[in-house]
């Protein structure tokens, strides 16, 4: 188990905890600024192009798996998040979320997503072309899910499409 958890780098583990941090803050009801919306699909961003970057295949099908994942995760977290119960507070530049554990859920699904790649990078037998576009897909999902959930959050703010924090 060791060796297995010497595989994944080390910024990785500072990312975790953090984002362990706020998935588990976000359980609870809670009120946050809007830019904290934009900077956590940022963070699944980059670990995703990290993901990305050690599948050691720069190839049309993985960024065309990542892209497809992306947008497709996107679309699920606009379902999930459209009729959420935000309110907000304009003048205090303040968003309440209610309860939502699916951040924590997408963060250790990241975190599982990543410790697969470490795990089994030198266990990929060659004819497996698949191997690598799956994990994209993946990715790209959990990345398009809190994108496209905190996106629409975010889009409800800016156009007052909530009820106010009274």
């Amino acid at each position: 188990m060791h060796n297995s958890l010497s595989l994944i780098p080390l910024w990785f583990y500072p990312i975790f905890i953090i984002l362990v941090i706020w998935g588990v803050q976000l359980c609870n009801p809670c009120t946050v600024k809007p830019n904290r919306l934009i900077v956590i699909p940022l963070i699944f961003f980059l670990v995703s192009t990290h993901h990305f970057m050690k599948a050691d295949d720069v190839s049309v099908l993985n960024i065309t798996s990542l892209i497809v994942g992306m947008g497709l995760g996107a679309y699920i977290g606009y379902l999930y998040k459209r009729n959420y119960p935000i309110r907000i507070n304009r003048a205090k530049g303040l968003i309440y979320l209610p309860t939502d554990k699916s951040l924590l859920v997408m963060m250790l699904l990241t975190f599982g997503v990543e410790l697969f790649m470490s795990l089994t990078e030198n266990l990929r037998p060659s004819p497996y072309w698949w191997f690598n576009p799956m994990a994209m897909v993946i990715s790209g999902v959990i990345t398009g899910i809190v994108a496209g959930g905190n996106m629409m959050h975010y889009y409800r703010y800016l156009h007052n499409e909530a009820e106010p924090i009274p």
